[in-house]
């Protein structure tokens, strides 16, 4: 019946009004087809409640649909197409599609007015048909899948918002114990990491290892040219800079690596020296106010590549190294937003760039290097054993303070998450615990 009136009033008015869609429930199709929920369900989940038709119409290649929350959507007849859900194109037990990118060769156009089925969970049947050969496709899509992935400015602004710590906040915590309990205490933990980019985990035991069980929580424990879990020891002697006792200035880990860490997680085991404080730094407000105030510095940073390098000769290590990435300090999608900053003076290899672009280059990097210095921006801790430092590398700078033994230890073990596998498992998560959150993609590399 619901698919009889849809298409008379298409045909009539080129649009048309439906009464409330009951709540989506799991994914029926025709109550014969169940479609599992796609990666993309939970990065989006606040939308299940406003999965209710109001108003659609057929616009040339477009099928535009006004929601019940207001917002509008457009999708395309090839869109669509790329994305049928009928068990020729899709494979539900797999989460895959079956159907080939040449589906869309030959101009699908949607020949007659979707119609939506009668169920509690619709879906939008539709017919497609081939400018070439006159072939055609009977599909269908979801009504709830397709409020989800709408790609409207709107929705996808959404996807760009960021919510920042403010500078005179304190470092978000929560206990281990509440993250040991359940998935609600994990979730507890890991939006703290999404929302913030940083969180601090209390009463860890204090021992070696312990880490790593931290990691696997997190996503997974990530394998890099350090290893797995890395021991920064400070002592008197002068192994590396990093076990060393020098301060250590704000930095992003492994911008060498095309693909850096997520994840940072900093476990303190013992502390009994003077000094060593962390310094943390979100990159957000400093890279927002560089763009305002020095708007021809910021447009340097975005077009002149840095080199990232890292090495170690074979008679400094017996598993040399030799890696090297050149990329921007600061890259931006097609819409010029900032989806990624790269950061570590440490690891900068010689600048490889035109003539022309070496001083700007540098007059850039040390208007950046003074804002970063700004303590209006900056956050400091003092980790004390049995505390976990986690924090979004790829957000989040972090330091610390000269360290002075006084004859005591600073024992210290870090690991990392990929940002992927960190990513995924914040997907899983708010999905279960906390389906009206919106997950943060910033500073993923996530282009909008």
């Amino acid at each position: 019946m619901a698919a009889r009136v849809l298409r008379s009033l298409l045909r009539a008015k080129g649009s048309y009004r439906l009464p409330s869609v009951p709540r989506a429930l799991p994914v029926v199709v025709n109550n014969a087809h169940r479609l599992s929920v796609t990666p993309s369900n939970f990065a989006r989940s606040s939308q299940h409640d406003s999965a209710q038709l109001q108003r659609c119409s057929l616009e040339g290649n477009n099928f535009c649909v006004t929601w019940s929350d207001g917002e509008q959507s457009k999708y395309h007849s090839m869109w669509l197409r790329h994305n049928c859900q009928c068990p020729e194109c899709w494979d539900s037990s797999s989460n895959l599609k079956r159907a080939a990118a040449d589906v869309l060769q030959g101009n699908p156009v949607i020949s007659t007015a979707p119609a939506l089925s009668d169920s509690d969970n619709p879906v939008v049947n539709i017919h497609w048909v081939y400018g070439e050969g006159g072939h055609t496709h009977k599909g269908f899509i979801n009504l709830k899948w397709l409020k989800e992935n709408s790609y409207s400015r709107s929705s996808i602004k959404k996807l760009q918002q960021k919510t920042c710590l403010p500078v005179t906040d304190l470092v978000p915590k929560v206990d281990y114990s509440e993250v040991n309990e359940g998935e609600n205490g994990l979730w507890k933990w890991l939006k703290n990491l999404n929302q913030f980019g940083v969180c601090l985990l209390t009463g860890v035991p204090k021992v070696p290892g312990e880490i790593g069980k931290i990691a696997e929580l997190a996503g997974g424990l990530q394998r890099t040219h350090y290893g797995t879990v890395l021991d920064v020891i400070s002592s008197g002697e002068r192994i590396d800079l990093v076990s060393s006792t020098t301060a250590l200035p704000l930095h992003m880990d492994m911008c060498h690596l095309e693909a850096p860490p997520g994840l940072q997680i900093l476990h303190c085991i013992r502390n009994d020296v003077e000094g060593g404080r962390s310094s943390l730094l979100d990159v957000f407000p400093v890279i927002n106010e560089l763009r305002t105030k020095f708007p021809q510095h910021f447009t340097t940073l975005t077009e002149v590549p840095a080199t990232f390098s890292r090495f170690k000769t074979p008679d400094q290590s017996e598993n040399p190294i030799s890696f090297s990435h050149r990329k921007p300090h600061i890259m931006l999608d097609k819409n010029g937003e900032v989806i990624g900053v790269n950061w570590n003076n440490g690891i900068s290899g010689p600048l490889l760039a035109p003539e022309e672009d070496v001083e700007r280059y540098y007059e850039a990097i040390c208007c950046l290097e003074k804002m970063l210095s700004d303590p209006k921006f900056q956050l400091s801790h003092q980790l004390k054993p049995g505390e976990v430092l986690s924090l979004y590398n790829r957000r989040f700078m972090h330091g610390r303070s000269l360290v002075k033994l006084n004859g005591g230890v600073r024992h210290m073990q870090t690991a990392h998450v990929t940002a992927d596998d960190f990513n995924s498992k914040v997907r899983v998560l708010a999905s279960k615990c906390d389906p009206e959150y919106e997950v943060k993609v910033a500073f993923s590399g996530y282009w909008y």
